[in-house]
């Protein structure tokens, strides 16, 4: 899949590159997309091992100078002293340990470090080269364990939250600027070097080691050509970087390493509900604080996690991450990652192994599957039976990629757009693809729980109301912290899986107006926020703040995204080519309108609910919902989703859109434009077609809002969005708003644009009740 997936890619390289080579950029000029890998500073291509050695060096760099923060010169890295072993240890499982405190000349400062070893005595007799190790930190103790269970060396090292000493690096060397993160992986290669040497299979810094020991205990020889380190979380940050800064380092995986590093800053802004460069602080000091200052402009920071990522190749690097992580690692962004880096294990080492993503499920600290970390290790090292567990670079099965060249040629021919002397409607439509916006839902309304989320306490759904559904509803009763609201859980259309929250001080006879909450580009959690996003000051969450105004809010996962990213790009359009994911969403929205009209109280009495096709397996608490006041609510990607599907579907009472959107007409230079929907998220894949040719668009977003007249609008459009060029968004909103003039209905539309990048938190969240305090 990857090489067909490499031609466009490579044609925007070349493209590009002839850019730079045109005009020598003096600074780096914003890009939505992640900066090339194979194109120097100078703008000449890079093509060679020989060349791609010198862009290694520009991008550890780039890398120092905007994220890490500097080493020390090389020529100052500590020296070592001695060692002394202590506290021989005897695991049940046939290992043997033993701790080490390895002392150094840091710039002239003694720094000490405790080291634990352990590994497999009947291993270590039968490895005539040596045993392999396996590095990781001390809150991985376990990890490391099971790898010297399977013949590694595991070897502890003191830089982690739970015992770090990278501190006293930093304090020897007060001219670096390094981090806690780089200072870390620094501390991880200063105990390579101890094993190294003591080993004598290679002497990294000219001197020999004095070992003491009170204790008879013989530390293996350990194979140099097989040094393996991995960890979690921020753990994993600090694995991955440890191995981009030390090539002895021959195979690294990443578990869940996020922000930063693996998800990459520019697909991790609110927009993709990512780990924000706002999470950078001086408490945790991991990166440099002038991270902070691309809050915003993403797109502009010269350096991203991709260039950690490509600093390993050629050798073994896995990315091992959760569906639904939590904690800020997004599949999308990931595996944009390992998209970009692909390139050069292919193109620069005509290599097509060494390079994996793994999907697990779960959220960020579940289902570690550590066992597969050391799978990896054994087929790096060529292990018999090892050498064809794992895909070969070309196989790997992504989720959200999408080649639009490749889409196109299954397509053909390109279909004829509508004249612009048609309806809006007809013109929208056939920009959301030949189903428009019935593919994916069905005429089947199924409410009974056998096809949805149970909520009962400790039943066999209880995992996945915590997994899945986003909440811990059902688990904490009267302590919950909205105790004042419930969540009912039920299906609808195509079995979706979706959560209505209703509140608890109002009647059970009261028949609740319906907000129904649209997402964005949020890959792992779908409607779920992380940290803050979602959050307000004094209101709490979104969804508690909106039911608080005596409201049911209904929310699912978008298709692709959440607990359906199964139903990513390369799924959706092998199983629809014709069809469109925005169409899909708006048939989606289409089919909980249905299932709000037939929760009415008079439902009973309706003849499309009660034709021998509708379900009416309700749970027995569901309230009665007002079909007549249902409104839609969407951020980011929600906001297009929310206003197409306003214009098209006239049972919509009005739509609030925050960000998101930006017309398609008129290309804006450095926002990637259209690009974004028709490619990067393959939202409506044939606004393509008009790439270059943006004029010809059969509709834009002036006419499109205007269709909504004269129900309530509110188009909230921060000017700082980098996905929006905010003097176009103005000048449309304006245009469009003519229409409730004309209806004498100016009241009813309003448009907020702050000075402020793209966000959902207190300041977005009390706009959204205010203004729902005005409509429902």
């Amino acid at each position: 899949m990857l090489k067909k997936m490499n031609l466009l890619s490579l044609n925007r390289v070349v493209l590009l590159t002839s850019c730079l080579l045109a005009a020598c950029r003096a600074a780096f000029e914003p890009m939505a997309e992640l900066p090339p890998l194979l194109v120097s500073e100078n703008g000449s291509p890079v093509t060679t091992e020989s060349e791609w050695t010198a862009r290694r060096e520009e991008l550890k760099q780039l890398l120092q100078e905007h994220i890490l923060g500097a080493l020390p010169p090389v020529s100052t890295f500590p020296k070592l002293i001695s060692a002394e072993i202590s506290n021989v240890t005897n695991e049940t499982t046939g290992l043997i340990g033993c701790y080490v405190a390895i002392k150094y000349n840091a710039n002239g400062t003694s720094v000490s470090l405790p080291v634990e070893l352990a590994w497999s005595v009947e291993r270590a007799s039968r490895q005539s080269s040596g045993l392999p190790m396996m590095f990781t930190q001390w809150n991985h103790r376990a990890w490391g364990l099971l790898g010297a269970q399977r013949g590694y060396m595991m070897v502890l090292y003191p830089a982690a939250d739970a015992r770090d000493v990278s501190g006293l690096f930093r304090a020897a060397y007060p001219q670096a600027t390094f981090k806690k993160i780089l200072a870390r992986a620094f501390v991880a290669s200063r105990v390579l070097d101890f094993l190294l040497q003591n080993d004598a299979v290679a002497a990294t810094t000219g001197s020999s080691v004095s070992v003491a020991s009170s204790i008879h205990v013989d530390i293996p020889r350990v194979d140099a050509t097989r040094a393996c380190i991995t960890g979690h979380s921020r753990n994993g940050k600090q694995s991955l970087v440890t191995a981009a800064f030390d090539e002895r380092f021959t195979a690294v995986v990443g578990s869940s390493p996020g922000t930063p590093v693996s998800a990459p800053i520019r697909f991790s802004s609110p927009d993709f509900n990512g780990e924000t460069v706002q999470s950078v602080s001086p408490e945790r000091d991991w990166w440099l604080q002038s991270v902070r200052s691309y809050w915003g402009k993403e797109d502009a920071i010269p350096a991203d996690g991709h260039m950690i990522v490509a600093l390993i190749a050629p050798r073994h690097v896995m990315i091992a991450n959760a569906y639904s992580d939590s904690e800020g690692d997004i599949s999308f962004a990931d595996e944009k990652n390992v998209m970009a880096v692909a390139h050069v294990y292919q193109d620069i080492f005509h290599q097509n192994k060494g390079l994996h993503i793994k999907h697990r499920p779960g959220r960020h600290h579940g289902f570690v599957d550590v066992h597969s970390y050391v799978d990896w290790f054994d087929y790096a090292g060529g292990i018999s039976g090892a050498t064809d567990i794992f895909p070969a670079i070309s196989d790997i099965r992504y989720l959200h990629a999408f080649n639009w060249t490749e889409w196109r040629t299954q397509t053909q021919p390109d279909p004829i757009p509508p004249s612009p002397t048609t309806s809006l409607r007809e013109r929208v439509l056939w920009l959301l693809g030949a189903d428009g916006i019935s593919a994916g839902s069905t005429n089947t309304l199924a409410f009974s729980s056998g096809y949805c989320e149970s909520s009962a306490v400790g039943g066999p759904w209880d995992y996945k109301a915590g997994l899945m559904m986003h909440d811990s509803f059902g688990s904490c009763g009267s302590k919950c912290p909205h105790a004042d609201m419930r969540r009912v859980p039920f299906s609808f259309g195509s079995y979706i899986t979706a959560n209505l929250f209703v509140p608890t001080t109002l009647p059970k006879s009261t028949e609740l107006p319906v907000v129904i909450f649209v997402h964005g580009f949020s890959y792992q959690l779908g409607y779920s926020g992380i940290y803050e996003l979602y959050h307000s000051e004094d209101l709490g969450g979104l969804i508690p703040a909106l039911v608080g105004q005596g409201v049911a809010v209904l929310a699912w996962d978008m298709t692709g995204m959440g607990a359906r990213q199964d139903e990513g790009a390369p799924n959706f359009y092998r199983r629809l080519p014709s069809s469109s994911r925005l169409g899909v969403m708006i048939g989606e929205i289409d089919a909980a309108l249905d299932m709000i009209h037939c929760a009415g109280s008079n439902s009973a009495s309706l003849p499309e609910c009660n034709d021998g096709i509708v379900t009416r397996a309700y749970p027995a608490d569901l309230p009665a919902l007002n079909a007549s006041s249902v409104h839609l609510l969407g951020y980011s990607m929600g906001a297009i989703v929310s206003l197409h599907a306003a214009a098209l579907l006239p049972r919509v009472g009005g739509v609030a859109a925050f960000g998101g959107w930006s017309p398609m007409r008129g290309r804006v230079p450095g926002l990637d434009g259209n690009r974004l929907l028709f490619e990067t998220h393959a939202l409506v894949p044939r606004l393509g077609f008009f790439a270059g040719n943006e004029s010809r668009v059969p509709y834009d977003y002036d006419e499109l809002i205007a269709a909504i007249a004269p129900r309530p609008v509110l188009l909230y459009a921060p000017q700082q969005d980098r996905f929006a060029a905010a003097d176009a968004v103005r000048a449309a909103a304006t245009s469009a708003e003519k229409a409730w003039v004309a209806h004498g209905a100016a009241h009813a539309f309003q448009f907020v644009a702050p000075d402020k990048p793209s966000d959902f938190k207190t300041d977005e969240i009390h706009q959204a009740v205010a203004w729902l305090r005005s409509v429902a």
